[in-house]
């Protein structure tokens, strides 16, 4: 940092000041006088010029009291509180603006009004027009109003009276009509009469009403008799002479019926109404002007005189500035003791941007390093000047690299190291490793730092500043995993054999290789081998980084199970890779493609079976028939439940045949017989039960069943205690025996 102050410069290592008296020079000593013309203001107020560096040191007046103030070569003086040179009185001493506003029925005022108040008096004038003060005009008007609730309307200003009107609903006059030949009454029975006699005798007596009431279609009404309709029927003699005859007889009404009038009318008012003018309105005037009050003027003088002395001596002050070492902030400069040692007296500082403060010490940070001075000043423009040369800050980073030993694929750990350090300023103080520990920096040093997995590594470096680089190195081509597959196999060409098929997959490096079970590669993500063998396989997949994987492959083996039911063999194929495997009988080679079919068995024979499922063949299996005479007589099956019970036990029998021929009759163990195919046979005890089946060829079959299963006896139980008396608890000992 440099200081210097007018010519003279003066530099340090640490902290800089500078606090130089100049030595001044003793001026002469002078007066000014300054006169106060006559003024209606006691107090006064004048600037003055005075010679250049003069410094007032005394002001006196006349009269009353005398203050002053300098800056420069300029005072301003300020007088007060003197004696009264003369007095005189004017009418127009004081004066306002005075606003008025004038109200009336008729829009008519005049030019001017006269104003006199609280001691103010003049003439007011018109201010604009006039306008409505309040109130307002509504003229005539007349409408039409309808559905009116009562003839006189009175409401919103409007009034009359109204005409009635039909609103809704509807009259129907009085009606009248005659009807006829309506049912009244239907009544039957029969009559007596005695042959060759006009007596007879009816029950019931027929009779009927003289009138009867009817309704109708809103008509009603008593109407009377007036016909009658007579049926009779079935004549027939009765004994003792006698005829009898049934009867029925309808009587009929007919006459004038009525219907009364309806009214369903509601009724409102509607008419003209009317709203008579209206004139409320108050009109405004407003009226302005300047109005007037007298007063007495009293009238002051001063004659002043202002004693000086000439002032060539600068401020001085001290300068400093933090921090003095390497920093990557900013530096504050300070100037201290900021004082005037001659009689003028401080002014202002004058800072490195231009801002001015008045106060006797100044402070002013810089971010970049350079020269940078402060001016102090006195009242009389007396200056000093104090620089500064700011050269510790350093805002800028260090540079460098970072290389890796490798940058193909690799399954391996390995260094990172920096490259390049530079710091062209402060200079390289330290090194962080990206596992946080900080090195002091040497030039001999790379900084290794071993890697082992994928990420971002990132070194620090750090200047004497402060000031930190960030360099980061991404490690993106360690793989340690394994690749992974998937095997899925294919028997859609089972001539070929089956197609066992790998997709590789490696979410790192990628895949390098595929080796097959029989050692070929292949350089791909899937891999097909076929084989017509089952057992156990494997395949290797190896990624770009050197990571194997191993995938073993079963191939399962096709099983082939025989069984007999009836005269048939039943073959069923448990297969894995195939909906249709083929399956083929060696005697014969004939072949099959379902999982389960069936052979008719004709004779005693062998049927030896291998089946390829999807292309994987299996073993061989054989079946033998060797009892077909006893397979073609009459066969019988026995279920029942061999669960312990107490009860009977029923046997469930099917008797059939395998060669299709109808059974004739079973022979029970009771000596009965039965020629039901599917039948039940209880039992009471345990022991052998035998059956005897015989078709229509006359061939006997026999089956036989050992039931053991029945216990009918309750168990026996037995309780023993001691023989003798005792005064304690005994032990009972129970004896239980199942026979």
């Amino acid at each position: 940092m440099k200081t210097s102050v007018k010519s003279v410069y003066l530099s340090l290592a640490i902290v800089l000041s500078l606090s130089i008296p100049v030595q001044g020079e003793t001026g002469e000593i002078g007066s000014k006088n300054v006169v106060f013309s006559d003024s209606t203001s006691r107090t006064q107020t004048k600037s003055f010029s005075l010679p250049e560096k003069a410094v007032v040191t005394k002001a006196s007046a006349n009269t009353g009291s005398v203050t002053f103030s300098q800056t420069g070569g300029d005072v301003l003086v300020t007088v007060s509180g003197g004696a009264s040179t003369g007095s005189h009185y004017d009418p127009y001493m004081y004066s306002k603006t005075e606003n008025v506003t004038r109200t009336s029925g008729s829009n008519s005022f005049s030019n001017s009004v006269s104003y006199n108040s609280g001691g103010y008096s003049g003439t007011l004038y018109k201010n604009g027009s006039s306008y409505v003060y309040s109130g307002s005009y509504t003229s005539a008007d007349s409408k039409w109003v309808t559905n009116q609730s009562s003839s006189y309307y009175n409401s919103g200003g409007y009034s009359g009276y109204l005409s009635q009107y039909v609103s809704g609903g509807s009259y129907t006059p009085a009606d009248t009509k005659t009807v006829s030949m309506i049912v009244g009454k239907t009544q039957s029975g029969y009559c007596d009469t005695r042959m060759g006699s006009d007596w007879m005798h009816c029950e019931p007596k027929p009779s009927h009403p003289s009138t009867i009431y009817y309704s109708s279609g809103g008509y009603s009404g008593n109407i009377p008799y007036q016909d009658y309709n007579y049926w009779s029927n079935n004549s027939y003699p009765s004994g003792n002479g006698h005829y009898r005859f049934d009867w029925s007889r309808t009587w009929y009404y007919g006459g004038t019926i009525t219907k009364p009038a309806t009214d369903t009318r509601t009724y409102a008012y509607q008419g003209t109404v009317y709203r008579p003018e209206s004139d409320t309105r108050i009109y405004g005037q407003n009226y302005s002007g300047t109005v007037y009050q007298g007063g007495t003027n009293t009238y002051y003088g001063y004659n002043v005189t202002l004693d000086y002395e000439l002032d060539e001596t600068a401020p001085v002050g001290t300068l400093s500035y933090s921090p003095t070492s390497w920093t990557n902030d900013s530096v504050t400069i300070k100037l201290d003791s900021v004082h005037d040692i001659g009689k003028a007296g401080m002014k202002h500082i004058t800072l490195p941007n231009g801002n001015i403060v008045t106060t006797q010490s100044a402070s002013y940070t810089v971010s970049t390093n350079g020269n940078y001075s402060f001016k102090v000043t006195d009242n009389v423009e007396n200056t000093n000047l104090y620089t500064a040369d700011v050269s510790n800050i350093d805002k800028t980073l260090p540079t460098g690299s970072v290389v890796a030993d490798r940058t193909d694929w690799t399954n391996l750990s390995y260094g990172l190291e920096l490259n390049n350090l530079l710091d062209s300023e402060s200079g390289v103080r330290r090194i962080q490793l990206p596992n946080g520990t900080w090195m002091p920096y040497t030039t001999s040093s790379g900084y290794r730092y071993i890697v082992s997995t994928n990420g971002t590594y990132e070194y620090k470096v750090e200047d004497y500043a402060g000031n930190v680089r960030q360099l980061s190195y991404l490690v993106n081509n360690i793989d340690k995993v394994e690749p992974t597959a998937v095997v899925t196999f294919d028997g859609s060409s089972p001539i070929d054999g089956l197609n066992v098929n790998l997709k590789a997959s490696d979410n790192s490096s990628g895949i390098k290789h595929i080796t097959l079970p029989n050692g070929n590669k292949i350089s791909n993500v899937d891999a097909s081998w076929s084989t017509t063998e089952f057992g156990n396989f494997e395949f290797e997949v190896e990624d770009r980084a050197g990571n194997i994987s191993r995938v073993p492959v079963k191939v399962e083996e096709p099983t082939i199970s025989i069984s007999r039911d009836k005269l048939e063999v039943v073959v069923t194929v448990d297969g894995h890779y195939s909906t249709s495997p083929i399956t083929t009988r060696a005697e014969t080679g004939d072949t099959r493609t379902t999982k389960t079919f069936r052979l008719p068995i004709t004779k005693n024979e062998t049927f030896t079976f291998r089946t390829n499922d999807g292309g994987v063949y299996s073993g061989t299996k054989d079946f033998t028939i060797d009892n077909f005479f006893m397979l073609s007589k009459p066969q019988i099956d026995i279920q029942y439940d061999e669960k312990w019970t107490k009860n009977d036990v029923v046997l469930h029998l099917s008797v059939y045949s395998l060669k299709n021929r109808g059974i004739v009759s079973t022979e029970l163990p009771n000596g009965n017989s039965t020629s039901l195919l599917n039948f039940t046979f209880t039992v009471k005890n345990n022991g052998m039960y035998t059956f005897i089946s015989k078709d229509v060829d006359g061939q006997i079959g026999y089956a036989s069943v050992v039931v053991k299963n029945i216990d009918k006896k309750t168990p026996e139980i037995e309780l023993v205690t001691p023989a003798d008396w005792v005064n304690k608890d005994v032990p009972v000992d129970i004896r239980v025996t199942n026979n």
